[in-house]
């Protein structure tokens, strides 16, 4: 099982051994999420799901559509540290997720503090489109459309940490404007996706800068990452 000791080298290895197993086993529920949708009036349906193996407890998230097109999305618990291992888009390796993070994501975007792990884990999921904004040696911010994730880089496992979630009715008017500085940035990132979706193969390495690149009036200076520091990492 995992365990708070490992690194991230000890923790792909571990993992990778359980990741054919899981795609195997995804590809039935797939199929039957796909007869689901068929059946029903649904172009796309979302499902989280509990799994076991001797290497980790998961929760695994699977999305498709009727043309067939899917993901899964795994979380592997870790029960010393009360976290979840994953991987995010903005950020390399893997990522950990800290119960308390989903907590105040339940309790401040979805306004509903009962949820299981599962279910904010799924919602989560649906609007990862995210960009880090900040960043200095240990402390990262990202933005997703719903407000900030605030990480801390753990040196000794070598990963990235979620600690909390800010969601954008808690931010003041200077922290606001932080996040809505990258705004447009998220709906073209998700624009590009949805673009690449229908006409994949289609566009080329320009275009797609064009999407994503980030100038300095993008990001956050220093003095606006300490403001919500001061006010929100400390939780």
């Amino acid at each position: 099982m995992l365990t708070s000791s490992m690194n991230s080298s000890d923790l792909l290895r571990i993992l990778s051994a359980d990741h054919e197993r899981i795609i195997r086993w995804g590809q039935y529920r797939i199929k039957e999420m796909r007869s689901e949708l068929l059946r029903g009036m649904k172009d796309k349906i979302w499902k989280y799901f509990d799994y076991h193996t001797d290497n980790a407890d998961y929760i695994i998230v699977i999305h498709c559509n009727r043309a067939g097109k899917f993901g899964i999305i795994r979380f592997a618990y870790i029960k010393e540290t009360n976290e979840y291992l994953t991987k995010i888009q903005c950020v390399p390796g893997y990522n950990a997720i800290s119960v308390h993070m989903l907590h105040r994501y339940a309790e401040r975007v979805l306004k509903n503090k009962n949820l299981s792990i599962g279910e904010t884990l799924l919602a989560f999921s649906q609007q990862n489109m995210s960009i880090v904004i900040y960043h200095d040696d240990t402390n990262f911010v990202a933005a997703n459309g719903k407000g900030l994730v605030l990480m801390k880089y753990d040196a000794r496992r070598d990963i990235i940490c979620m600690k909390t979630f800010v969601s954008l009715d808690m931010l003041k008017e200077s922290q606001y404007s932080a996040w809505e500085k990258v705004s447009e940035i998220l709906k073209s990132k998700q624009e590009f996706k949805s673009f690449t979706a229908q006409r994949k193969g289609m566009i080329g390495e320009e275009k797609w800068k064009s999407l994503v690149d980030i100038d300095d009036k993008q990001v956050l200076s220093k003095q606006e990452a300490f403001e919500l520091y001061a006010t929100f990492y400390k939780e």
